[in-house]
């Protein structure tokens, strides 16, 4: 009886997870962001659900859940590990994957980004988010600023964009908290990138650019 359950278990989690793959290329297929990566990572992750469902007492589990708590695992572990081969995760918070240190990184250069507030009387002030917003999670509030930055194409850094109004909102909102805490008030926030080489971070030349510039007499104080 127990091989018997280990083998229907064992079926059905292989159609379960070659669901999974399959799901995840074609989602990664439809957003054009084809990769072969579901399939070699999917396959490899197969193996190791094979061990977990393979165990007598885990495969007796799964076979004796009643039908309805069956079908929310389901639903949720589908949802879980279809996410983990996407490769455009915006929509599908908070299913998504999680990789650490699973590519190379082959750029020459780093970029590392600044926001200036350039005052009235032309004293720059550094505009650290950690500062302003101190009880928000310092690392996710910095990364998802330039992350934003990162996504905008080059015909966007001159116009408007979802992106960059979110960027503004933010540094415009540092501004005007220390705009009123201080009498040379900040009239011009830049948005800096520094491109930094990876071999040699110390010896290369550093590239700086204004990505953009946000005339802060044009908006007003909330």
């Amino acid at each position: 009886m127990t091989d018997a359950i280990r083998k229907r278990v064992f079926i059905q989690a292989f159609i379960f997870y070659y669901a999974v793959i399959g799901a995840a290329f074609l989602i990664n297929l439809l957003t054009e962001s084809y990769k072969i990566k579901p399939l070699i990572e999917g396959g490899i992750g197969f193996f190791v659900v094979l061990l977990f469902v393979s165990c007598p007492p885990v495969a007796y589990f799964i076979h004796n859940l009643p039908k309805p708590y069956k079908i929310v695992c389901v639903i949720f572990f589908f949802l879980m590990a279809t996410s983990q081969y996407l490769s455009k995760m915006r929509y599908t918070f908070p299913f998504m994957t999680w990789n650490m240190f699973t590519e190379t990184v082959t750029a020459d250069q780093t970029e590392i980004f600044e926001f200036v507030g350039v005052t009235a009387g032309g004293k720059q002030i550094m505009l650290n988010p950690n500062r302003f917003f101190p009880p928000i999670d310092h690392a996710s509030l910095v990364l998802g600023i330039e992350r934003r930055i990162q996504r905008l194409k080059p015909n966007q850094l001159a116009g408007v964009s979802v992106e960059k109004h979110n960027v503004n909102k933010i540094l415009i909102a540092m501004a005007h908290m220390f705009n009123r805490q201080h009498q040379d008030p900040i009239a011009r926030i830049d948005i800096l990138t520094y491109a930094l080489p990876v071999s040699h971070p110390l010896q290369g030349n550093i590239s700086k650019q204004v990505l953009w510039s946000i005339d802060m007499s044009t908006e007003t104080a909330p």
